[in-house]
This record gives C-alpha cells, sequence and structure tokens, in this order.
C-alpha cells in the first residue's frame, strides 16, 4: 500500500501540464497504475440536444446582454451502485469508473444531486486523452447540502474516476443528476466561433496596459458558470470586503443571473479565480490559463427584479473560505451619489478570460426599465491604445470601479458591443444597493457588509491576511527546547509572541526558537502580528503539553503500584505490566487523568521483579519495580 501511494505522489510530480482545479488535493487517476481494459469500461451515451430553438433563443438574450447561456443541462440519474465499473485491485482497494458521452458537446460538466466520500477516498474526473483532470476531490469537498459540481473538462466525454482504499468503512454516495452540455462559450470548435477567444474582437485583456493600475483589484473578480434550472449560463461577480474586515467569502453579482435558480441550483454554481491572460495578447489556445474554482453559495440578499423595480444586485456567500494560494482580493466599495470622472469595469465577456473596459465620461445617474427609479449608472466606453473594451453577454453583475478603484454598482446591461461601441452600459448603484431595494435586510447590502453598525459611506479594499503559526514539537519534555514558526499571511512588520510558563516567556523574534519549559502542564501560545494598516492576534489554547517523568514505586503495605503522577496531566494513559521473560502480564487503560497519585491493585502478583511501560500521548516511560510481600 505504502508503495501505491509513492507511485501516486510521484506521477504526480510528473503532470505539471495538467489542469488541477476548485479546491483538490492534485494527483493523477489511480487507474493509470493498472492494466485495466478500457473497453470493459462502461459508457452512457447522451442523445444529442436540438439546439435549434435554443439558438434562436439566445440571439434575442446577446441582443439585450442579459447573461449569457452557453449550456443546456440533460438528465443522466446515474448512481455508483447501478452503474459503472469496478475493479479490485490484489491488495482490496477498488476503483469505480464510469465514462458518460454528450456527442457534439463542446465540454461538459457534471451535477450531482447526492455527494459523500469517505476519508481516505478519492475522486478524478477527466476527458479522454486526460488532457485535461480535475481532482483528486476527497471528503474535504463533503458539504451539508449533499450536493455538488464540477467545472467545465473539454470535450464530449467525461470519464469519473473514483478510488476507494481497502480500509475504508464509511458508505461512498456518487449520483449524477445532470450533465452540462455546453454548446458555445468554451472553445473555438465548430463553425460557431464561442467559447475562450470568443469576445468581440474590441476587447481588452485585463493585462494589458488599461490595467496596469488595477492589478491588485482585477483579483476580486471572478467568472460564474451559473446554473438555473435546465441552463447554464456565464456571469460576473467581485469578491467584497465587509466593516468586519474578517474576510467571509461575499460574492456580489446582479440579481438577473440568478433569476429563476432554486436553493440546489445555487449550492451547485462554480466560481472561477485569476482566468486570464497572463499578457496583453490573446493566447492560441486556453492551454494552462492560471484558473482556480470554488463550488457552491448561498443567496444572502437581492433585490430590484432584474433591475425592474431596483438596482438589480445579489449577494452571494460562498460555501468555503477562499484558499490562500487563490491570492484573494476584498474590493472596497462607495455607497456614496458621487459620480466618477474615470474609471472601469473588469469582467468576463461571453465566459471569456478576463477583459477590462475604460471610460472617461463621467457616471451619469440614470433609468433602466422602471422610468420613476434612478437606480443605474449609466456608463460610455472609450477607446484606449489597445483596444475600445465594452461589454457583453457573461459579463452581467459585473463591477464598475470609481477613480479611487472602488465598486460604485454591478452591470444590469446595456447595447454596447463590439458593432456598437458608442452604445451605453447601465449599473444598479451600490448606493442602491446599500438600502433602497426594499424594507428588509434580505433587499440590502447593508446589513451584511456593515456588520459593526458604522454605516461608513465607504470601505477601502484588502488583501488576505491571516495570523498562524505552528511548532516544531507541541509535545515535549520539561526542558525540550521548542522551535515556533510564523505561518501568517500578509505583510506584517512586527511579531509579538507570549509562552505561558514559557522562558523566555515573550519574543518578537519572526520564528522565536529555543524556548523551554519548567514544568509540566497545557500552556497557551499567542502571536500579535502588526502590518502598517491593521494588526491580527492568534491564541491557541493548550497549545504545548509538557511531560516529565513520573515516579513508579510499590507501596508494600497496601499492595498497591503507585505512580506518582509529578504534576503532570494527561488526555491518554495506559500502564502495562511485564514479567522479566517479555511477557505481559496485565494491562491498564485510564481516560482523563489529573490526580497527582495514580495507584493499581496488585495483591495477586507473584514476588520479582517487574518491567512497567506507561504510554501517554505526550510520551513513553519505561520502569522498574520489586514486588515483595
Amino acid at each position: 500500500m505504502n508503495t501505491f501511494k509513492n507511485i501516486i505522489f510521484y506521477l504526480f510530480l510528473l503532470v505539471g501540464n495538467f489542469s488541477f482545479c476548485q479546491i483538490s488535493q492534485g494527483g493523477f487517476p489511480p487507474s493509470s497504475l493498472f492494466n485495466i481494459n478500457k473497453s470493459a469500461i462502461q459508457t452512457i451515451e447522451i442523445q444529442k440536444p436540438d439546439l435549434s430553438q435554443t439558438i434562436l433563443e439566445d440571439e434575442l438574450s446577446d441582443k439585450k446582454g442579459e447573461a449569457y447561456r452557453m449550456g443546456i443541462l440533460l438528465l443522466v440519474n446515474k448512481n455508483i451502485s447501478n452503474s459503472g465499473t469496478w475493479t479490485i485491485l490484489s491488495n482490496g482497494d477498488k476503483i469505480w469508473q464510469l465514462r458518460i458521452k454528450a456527442k457534439g458537446a463542446l465540454a461538459t460538466s457534471l451535477y450531482f444531486s447526492r455527494f459523500y466520500l469517505p476519508k481516505g477516498a478519492q475522486l478524478f474526473l477527466y476527458n479522454d486523452d486526460k488532457s485535461q483532470i480535475i481532482g483528486a476531490f476527497t471528503a474535504s469537498n463533503n458539504s451539508k447540502s449533499g450536493l455538488f459540481s464540477t467545472e467545465l473538462i473539454e470535450g464530449d466525454a467525461i470519464n469519473i474516476e473514483y478510488f476507494q482504499p481497502n480500509f475504508t468503512k464509511d458508505s461512498v454516495k456518487i449520483e449524477i443528476s445532470e450533465i452540462n452540455y455546453a454548446y458555445r462559450g468554451v472553445s473555438f470548435i465548430n463553425k460557431w466561433k464561442y467559447g475562450f477567444g470568443s469576445s468581440g474582437n474590441c476587447e481588452v485583456n485585463v493585462n494589458c496596459s488599461d490595467g496596469d493600475n488595477w492589478q491588485q483589484v482585477k483579483a476580486g473578480v471572478v467568472r460564474i458558470n451559473v446554473k438555473v434550472g435546465g441552463s447554464s449560463k456565464w456571469c460576473t461577480g467581485s469578491v467584497v470586503n465587509n466593516t468586519l474586515q474578517d474576510f467571509k467569502p461575499y460574492l456580489l453579482s446582479a440579481d438577473h443571473c440568478e433569476s429563476g435558480a432554486s436553493v440546489s441550483d445555487i449550492n451547485q454554481w462554480v466560481f472561477y479565480f485569476n482566468y486570464e491572460a497572463p499578457s496583453c495578447i490573446n493566447p492560441s489556445n486556453e492551454g494552462n490559463l492560471a484558473s482556480k474554482s470554488m463550488t457552491g453559495a448561498v443567496k444572502i440578499s437581492d433585490g430590484g427584479n432584474g433591475g425592474n423595480s431596483g438596482s438589480d444586485f445579489l449577494l452571494l456567500l460562498l460555501n468555503q473560505e477562499i484558499p490562500q494560494d487563490y491570492n484573494p482580493y476584498f474590493l472596497g466599495w462607495d455607497r456614496t451619489e458621487d459620480s466618477s470622472l474615470s474609471g472601469v469595469t473588469i469582467h468576463h465577456p461571453a465566459g471569456d478570460i478576463k477583459k477590462i473596459s475604460t471610460y472617461t465620461t463621467p457616471l451619469a445617474t440614470s433609468y433602466w426599465v422602471d422610468f420613476s427609479l434612478l437606480s443605474h449608472w449609466r456608463v460610455q466606453w472609450q477607446a484606449t491604445s489597445n483596444g475600445y473594451g465594452v461589454t457583453e453577454g457573461g459579463s452581467s453583475g459585473a463591477p464598475v470601479f470609481n477613480s479611487d478603484k472602488r465598486v460604485v454598482g454591478t452591470l444590469t446591461g446595456g447595447d454596447s458591443d463590439c458593432n456598437n461601441l458608442i452604445a451605453s452600459d447601465y449599473y444598479g448603484k451600490f448606493s442602491w444597493h446599500w438600502d433602497k431595494n426594499g424594507g428588509s435586510s434580505i433587499e440590502h447590502l447593508k446589513e451584511w457588509l456593515d456588520p459593526i453598525g458604522s454605516n461608513p459611506l465607504y470601505l477601502e479594499p484588502t488583501t488576505y491576511k491571516k495570523v498562524d503559526f505552528n511548532a516544531n514539537n507541541t509535545k515535549a519534555k520539561v526542558g525540550e527546547t521548542i522551535d515556533f514558526y510564523d505561518k501568517s499571511v500578509g505583510n506584517f512588520n512586527e511579531f509579538n509572541w507570549t509562552f505561558e510558563n514559557g522562558s523566555p516567556s515573550s519574543s518578537t523574534n519572526k520564528n522565536p526558537k529555543g524556548i523551554t519549559y519548567s514544568k509540566p502542564g497545557y500552556f497557551d501560545v499567542e502571536l500579535k502580528v502588526i502590518s502598517p494598516d491593521t494588526s491580527y492576534n492568534l491564541i491557541k489554547n493548550n497549545y504545548i503539553h509538557i511531560w516529565d517523568d513520573v515516579n513508579i514505586f510499590v507501596n508494600e503495605q497496601t499492595h498497591k503500584l503507585c505512580i506518582d503522577l509529578n504534576n503532570n496531566s494527561f488526555e491518554k494513559f495506559s500502564v502495562s505490566i511485564f514479567n522479566l521473560m517479555g511477557k505481559e502480564v496485565a494491562t491498564y487503560n485510564f481516560s482523563t487523568i489529573q490526580e497527582k497519585l495514580l495507584t493499581i491493585n496488585i495483591d495477586n502478583f507473584t514476588n520479582g521483579v517487574y518491567l512497567i511501560r506507561i504510554i501517554t500521548e505526550a510520551g513513553i516511560y519505561d520502569g522498574k519495580v520489586l514486588i515483595n510481600f
């Protein structure tokens, strides 16, 4: 089994050209190590849908600048019990495989109505030539809802592979309800020029010179694969800061993106971070563009009925914290009615790589549909040396920024495109989102983005910061040295450590070493980190467990084996008694031990020398006693 794990790890090191996205553990499908007959693996073929009416609907929708539909959902309703092929390996490990083919699809993704992986199990998904692999998904991807979905995999066939080690006792639940049949918005394939690189040729990549002053800000903008009933769409959203600045993963988009979406649908939305070209030039193919994704969210508030009766906003809370290696940026916002003379929008038109559009004409207060509500900003775009950025379907929900780099609105729609450069677009005002769409907190941003009630007119952005630390040893004997290491994320320049009962008891070093403790017990460690603009502190209670040798002796009067705990405190404590031949005579297990003196009745033991072994969570102590009653 260890050899198998080493091979898997080695293969993982070799597959740097493959794409590992979503919150996953990496790795390589285990079936690659074994001679499994591919032709024996069950394939389920999904009938190709008639897209003629769908395409006509899309043409009308795209002209209105609505959420960009790129796929339709087809029923699968297969699970691990009634479909697929099992292979049992020689050591008892198991592999389950299923191939689903949706003929003609440019790409596919899966929606799971039941999803639960036991600890130790792994799930991979990949296309036929394994040029794109996602996973390993593990028990860390289980959610309370029991739902799950995956990002798109190129091609019309998707392979599902589940690996279960022989020690697994828990039951796996894998039930695939639907497959996303992506017919546009994913690649250059077929006669339609849709997908990666599919936005209009006037659009400007975010890493052109237009984006030079927006490099931090761009990290807060994400592409959203929206599931609404039987459709799959592209929208844009932004990660926003709140007054607690606790990095709660709030995401702001447009209400019309979720129109008709159920709670279960939103739990299966996929959010793509950092999906952008590395330079100003459009890549010839998607390749390994830096893109990481997350699955699932819950709706917190919305308002404006798609812009028909308000400002058309949607506030979501992602199901998980955004991983540190995604380099999340929590955008600032401005809820004043002040116009901005210049700024940009950053967006994913047609679900394409991240683009930037520039305005130099002041934002103007405007109507959207209801001519009695001045709930929107009207924006007109400006040509730059790199192109003439506008918006398209898929840009819906994108933030528009003022000259202070704060979000002041989210895109509802408009008439601009690469064939109509001077047309206007309309962004629901952040000030209207704040508290004007209705009388309830589920129609506002205010209660969620200002949990401390300070009612600020604006809030600055912040990079992800976190205080954390570890030690090279958290269980040590009295007098042994312990080294501590700062693991904080952020630009911190001061470090203040406090070591309860440690020597020294404090330090201002980033990584203090050689801390000792003179008595046993459980002790707290605190670290406070300071940056030019803020500070954070973390206390790990009972983080360090110090123990000392115990004293073992026999009380001949009471016929007891006595263990003086020497002020130690243990959660696990076992005593094994052996004769001089090494044969175990007796074993005693105890739960939490905090007594000063522990006694064991040895009245029935014969006289002689006995070896005593004491095992605790802190360490092992061996001793010897003479029984002579």
